[in-house]
């Protein structure tokens, strides 16, 4: 009975026009008389039940006719309508995923609310002329201007309202792409290279100060998505491992790796051969592992002194963290990132990149941890 209370006091209801002009649309539907259960007053009159009874005899309800309309008593014995709500909780809002890019493309995700039955997007903050886009908790935005950051809104709904608007900000990848489009390659086990089968489009970037006219992918190998971050300690965002010289690609989920770890000992006289480069074969003739060189001229050309120099450069590496030598265990993912070179400092070591908040450091470790790789295009 409240609940129809409410709604007639609110609505300052005098007659049977304001149940009509409001968004439940009541109209006089009449009743069944409780003697002879025949229609009674339809087009003049309504009663509709509420859920209180005024006595063991009396129900409450709401009555209107071109009049009325008020809180009335009715013997239970009578026929009334019926108008159904449900009760509803609050939504709460999206909260924001981690997204992904290419030059051209975003890729926004964000956590799906329990309770909603569907989300509204917008390019502003504006439910009115936001888009409903179904109930899956990502949208793929194409056709976007390269090197230029954006922001969208995500409202989840259902049949009790919206939720407040989610604001959710990504960029696109830089504009330069050495006249090389952006790589969709489907990874297979088959070669003996990745560890698990998954398709992954990679975007490309050039023009990086110490080597402008090279070529690069702007995620890890392997890599089923761009990092958010810096310190992005995310499976997806980390990309494979390699061992030096080795073909072979490693998958860490966190707590196992793929395939099983069984090479602990490296000994021999040999930089990387192109038979076992794992950005030729899996991206084709021309992409190769960078050159000890390479990685220092990027570093002697820009100064770099932490992780932000080669977060900030374009190429977007970031902390994807490193397998220990002799077991294979997952260390440091979201600290430091390393990164192999192609060239050996000995026969059980070889070159690589370290980065973390601190420092940068170019030095040589054992050839049998497993290291990230970012591939590059160019003599």
């Amino acid at each position: 009975m409240t609940e129809w209370d409410n709604i007639n006091n609110s609505g300052k209801w005098s007659d049977w026009s304001g149940p009509w002009q409001s968004s439940l649309k009541l109209h006089a539907a009449g009743f069944l008389d409780n003697t002879s259960g025949l229609l009674v007053y339809p087009g003049i009159e309504d009663d509709i039940w509420s859920s209180s009874q005024q006595g063991s005899m009396t129900g409450a309800g709401l009555k209107f006719n071109f009049d009325i309309s008020s809180i009335r008593n009715s013997d239970k014995s009578y026929g009334l309508p019926l108008r159904c709500i449900a009760d509803c909780a609050g939504l709460v809002y999206p909260a924001p995923g981690v997204h992904s890019s290419t030059r051209a493309t975003i890729t926004w995700n964000w956590t799906a609310v329990a309770g909603a039955v569907g989300y509204k997007w917008g390019t502003a903050n504006n439910p009115v002329t936001a888009t409903e886009i179904g109930a899956a908790n990502t949208k793929t935005e194409t056709g976007l201007t390269c090197n230029t950051s954006f922001t969208r809104y995500v409202w989840a709904f259902n049949e009790c309202g919206i939720s407040t608007a989610a604001a959710l900000n990504y960029y696109t990848l830089r504009c330069e792409s050495c006249n090389i489009p952006d790589l969709t390659i489907n990874h297979t086990t088959a070669g003996g290279v990745a560890p698990v089968d998954k398709t992954v489009t990679y975007g490309t970037v050039t023009n990086i100060p110490g080597e402008p006219s090279k070529c690069w992918i702007t995620r890890n190998l392997g890599a089923s998505r761009q990092a958010s971050s810096v310190s992005d300690y995310s499976e997806a965002s980390a990309g494979w491992y390699w061992q030096f010289n080795r073909k072979q690609g490693y998958k860490h989920d966190g707590s196992v790796v793929t395939p099983s770890w069984n090479i602990t000992t490296i000994d021999e006289n040999s930089d990387w051969q192109t038979l076992n480069d794992p950005c030729t074969l899996e991206l084709g003739a021309g992409w190769r592992v960078p050159t000890n060189t390479e990685w220092t001229n990027l570093n002697n050309a820009d100064n770099w002194t932490n992780w932000n120099g080669l977060w900030n450069s374009g190429l977007k590496v970031h902390a994807a963290g490193y397998l220990e030598y002799s077991t294979g265990s997952l260390g440091s993912r979201g600290a430091e990132g390393f990164y192999w070179g192609s060239k050996q400092n000995s026969s059980s070591t070889g070159q690589v990149i370290q980065i973390n908040n601190s420092f940068i450091n170019l030095f040589s470790n054992y050839k049998t941890f497993g290291y990230s790789v970012r591939c590059l295009n160019g003599n």
